[in-house]
């Protein structure tokens, strides 16, 4: 059991690591200042990947020196953690037999899309890696088939280095999200906004899968996403007649058979960003970033 709950650890790790792993660019020269553990690096997208492997019985300090103009400091991906830069010289500690990956940013990165100032939404972008390969602001439900998976994919992004890929293996058989709860007013009108993409060549019978976005149980939408990132957008009006201040989720399901991505899914009052909305006519919006 250890032996395989170990398996699936890695199998994980490796997934995030899977663009740099592939990657054909040339990186960054490192070295480690002991024998007892080794490094290397990769690049890919102006991030460099340290990866570091201690190979002895003992817990190990050692200094790894990158041959480059790096940042000031390095994110330890799968301890969700920083640390500070001396120079060129990551210092850090090893566990016995253990690994540690380094992610630096050589260059500031400007984002196609940003979250809007009145998002919701924590983590609309997915890139909380409290856990690797796991969402981290949602709870999910399966609705009939054990094969259903969602998982963070560092391999297609909008923005950020991950988006959530949904997999539905058969009709209404997939995953549903449901976001941490907002609260909301009633009377009011909220806007929900996500971007998706899919892959007809994976998709069975070179079909894109429907999803749905809504909130709670005051209304949904199906949407259809195609081989590119787009934007869908959906609003929904709070009842007059509902209680003052009441909590609810957004929800993110994927009924349609096949394999989706989803980027920044935001949710925010309608009055926020100044437009009035039909709620019995629904219309793509494109919001400028801010």
């Amino acid at each position: 059991t250890a032996a395989w709950n170990e398996c699936g650890r890695m199998a994980i790790e490796i997934a995030e690591m899977t663009p740099w792993l592939m990657s054909d660019e040339k990186p960054y020269p490192v070295s480690s200042s002991t024998g007892s553990v080794l490094v290397t690096s990769a690049l890919h997208e102006d991030k460099l990947m340290v990866i570091a492997v201690n190979k002895a019985g003992s817990p190990q300090r050692v200094d790894i020196r990158i041959s480059g103009a790096v940042p000031g400091q390095a994110r330890v991906i799968f301890e969700n953690r920083y640390v500070r830069l001396n120079g060129n010289t990551i210092t850090d500690y090893l566990s016995a037999f253990g690994s540690q990956v380094y992610l630096l940013a050589l260059k500031p990165v400007k984002e196609p899309v940003k979250p809007f100032k009145g998002n919701l939404l924590p983590d609309p972008g997915f890139e909380d890696m409290a856990s690797p390969g796991v969402p981290a602001s949602c709870y999910s439900w399966n609705e009939g088939d054990r094969g259903s998976t969602y998982f963070t994919d560092t391999r297609e992004h909008l923005e950020g280095t991950h988006s959530l890929r949904m997999i539905t293996p058969k009709e209404n058989g997939g995953t549903r999200l449901r976001f941490f709860p907002v609260r909301i007013e009633k009377g009011k009108t909220y806007i929900l906004s996500v971007w998706a993409r899919t892959d007809t060549e994976m998709n069975p019978g070179k079909k894109a899968p429907v999803f749905e976005l809504g909130l709670g149980d005051y209304g949904k939408k199906l949407f259809i996403p195609g081989a590119e990132w787009k934007q869908f957008v959906t609003s929904v009006t709070i009842p007059g007649d509902s209680i003052p201040s009441p909590r609810v989720n957004a929800v993110l399901r994927m009924p349609g058979k096949g394999v989706a991505w989803f980027d920044m899914i935001q949710v925010f009052e309608a009055v926020d960003i100044g437009i009035s909305v039909n709620p019995e006519i629904m219309k793509i919006w494109e919001f400028p970033n801010n």
